[in-house]
């Protein structure tokens, strides 16, 4: 019973491999009939392909396609070389003197600046407390003898340790401007990083458009190329019909047979031996065998 399960999964095993081996050999066929039938996008391939497999939507209207993608593409593409921001996008993004680049790297420098001073209070956990209560202003309202007011007092000792000895009074101010600029830098950053983004988007957009002019003719033929695929494999009996004595086709029609034939031992043969196994051995056995001789007939040639 083992070794009988053991050989069934290795003929799965062995099955999949040869299946896979085949549908490669089959699509490889197919690409080969592919490009024998439609060679380029000239009006007169097209036309042949189509009176050959009687496959739509290749007739002079893909043409004018490729031909008004063309169009379309080198419009748009005019029309972003002629945008004053990107014709400007050296000097915007220039990092030493770029409007820009270098603006933002200036600003970029000031908020690392304004850094180890905020880090350094707001790092503290009763820092924020002591902004809020107002402590180092006439305004502290705190009385003496409640505990709050001699934690505040600990808390501000730590933080004037923090920054060389200065009072409190003085780190709250210097903080408070701080906080104040690094908000206001932020939000000019960010603008810069979007208008610096927008450039940057342009330049991908040309990038992506000269690619694309540059294989639109292969693009557009790999699309030909699949409408005729998509026709070739929805009937490929009725289609080698028409291709009759087109070796290639003929080819292709015998390895997708092959493809067929073959997924079917494992339906007819190896997958209800699996099921059998158990309940009835002999019969498991009776469809091995079956298979492998059906597999020694099912092969190319």
């Amino acid at each position: 019973m083992d070794d009988l399960k053991a050989r069934i999964q290795r003929l799965s095993s062995e099955h999949r491999r040869r299946q896979a081996e085949y549908e490669r050999l089959c699509d490889e066929a197919l690409q080969a009939l592919l490009m024998t039938l439609l060679p380029d996008l000239s009006t007169q391939a097209l036309s042949r392909a189509a009176q050959l497999t009687g496959t739509p939507g290749l007739g002079p209207e893909l043409a004018e396609d490729v031909h008004r993608e063309r169009q379309e593409c080198r419009l748009e593409l005019e029309a972003l070389e002629a945008d004053p921001m990107f014709q400007q996008r050296e000097r915007l993004l220039c990092p030493d003197s770029g409007e820009i680049g270098a603006t933002l790297s200036r600003l970029e420098d000031h908020r690392e600046a304004l850094k180890p001073l905020l880090e350094s209070c707001l790092s503290h956990p009763r820092f924020l407390k002591l902004l809020e209560s107002g402590y180092g202003t006439p305004g502290y309202q705190k009385g003496f003898w409640r505990l709050c007011y001699h934690l505040d007092r600990k808390a501000a000792s730590e933080i004037e340790s923090r920054c060389g000895g200065k009072e409190f009074a003085e780190i709250r101010r210097e903080v408070v401007a701080a906080m104040e600029a690094s908000e206001i830098l932020e939000q000019r950053i960010r603008e810069l990083r979007d208008r610096a983004s927008r450039v940057e988007d342009l330049e991908k957009r040309r990038k992506r458009l000269v690619k694309r002019l540059a294989r639109l003719q292969e693009i557009l033929l790999n699309t030909a190329r699949w409408r005729l695929r998509r026709h070739l494999e929805n009937d490929p009996g009725a289609v080698c019909e028409r291709l009759a004595g087109h070796s290639a086709a003929t080819d292709w029609y015998l390895r997708l047979e092959l493809v067929t034939e073959h997924s079917r031992l494992k339906t007819d043969y190896l997958m209800p031996a699996s099921e059998a196994l158990e309940e009835d051995a002999s019969r498991a056995l009776a469809l091995v065998q079956l298979y492998d001789e059906m597999e020694r007939t099912v092969g190319p040639e």
